[in-house]
């Protein structure tokens, strides 16, 4: 049997700083405002964000997209329920994968949305 599958998007969110160069490939810090103005921080390698430079070339504060799991959709509000379980395990600052509500033009429209099996 098949699992089901997710609805995989990315945020639209902006890289702060720099946490470490350590581990391989490096750290950064992302940053994103939810629908209800909610500030949610994020920390992780520097690729998951779409990152793909040197760690200690990159100049802060720069966009950085997150990949985030959709939920639901409520199209009449434009907004979108996302979830960062999956596809990354992607953890809050509060060490707790985060599910917040965000503005459907908070997603990047040069991502393709895409469905996954987990």
């Amino acid at each position: 049997m098949n699992p089901p599958s997710v609805w995989i998007v990315n945020l639209l969110v902006v890289a702060t700083r720099k946490v470490d160069s350590q581990p391989q490939p490096g750290i950064v810090e992302v940053t994103v405002f939810d629908a209800y103005g909610t500030q949610w921080q994020f920390i992780d390698k520097y690729p998951i964000f779409g990152l793909c430079y040197e760690i200690d070339t990159l100049l802060f504060p720069r966009a950085a997209l997150l990949p985030c799991q959709v939920l639901e959709v409520k199209p009449e509000q434009n907004l979108v329920l996302v979830g960062t379980a999956n596809p990354y395990q992607i953890y809050s600052t509060n060490d707790e994968p985060a599910v917040f509500w965000v503005y459907e033009d908070q997603l990047s429209p040069r991502s393709e949305i895409y469905f996954a099996n987990f």
